[in-house]
């Protein structure tokens, strides 16, 4: 199912920017002799999942309402997190055939 707050992460031109970027540093890095391929898609991963948790972290609407932090016993009233524990395994993988 969708995941509105992988989708709405890519919908801010900022954050193609920043993707885009890091990309750019990394096969430069990679042009002068210093990298590898393995190294531009480690720094791509690695930069979608900064933004994935940012975007996150800055609050997803709608927020919990009080009932629902009682009721869950949760204890973040920002969405999406409550012990932490999805917030840390957003993550990347790189697989080849």
């Amino acid at each position: 199912p969708e995941r509105s707050f992988i989708r709405s992460t890519f919908d801010d031109p900022k954050t193609i920017q920043e993707v885009v970027a890091v990309a750019n540093e990394a096969m430069e890095k990679f042009i002068q002799g210093g990298g590898n391929v393995l190294g531009i898609l480690d720094a791509i991963g690695g930069s979608i999942v900064t933004a994935i948790q940012t975007r996150i972290k800055s609050g997803i609407e709608p927020k919990n309402t009080k009932g629902t932090l009682r009721k869950k016993k949760m204890r973040s009233s920002t969405a999406l997190i409550n012990t932490g524990e999805m917030l840390d395994h957003i993550e990347y993988r790189i697989t080849h055939d």
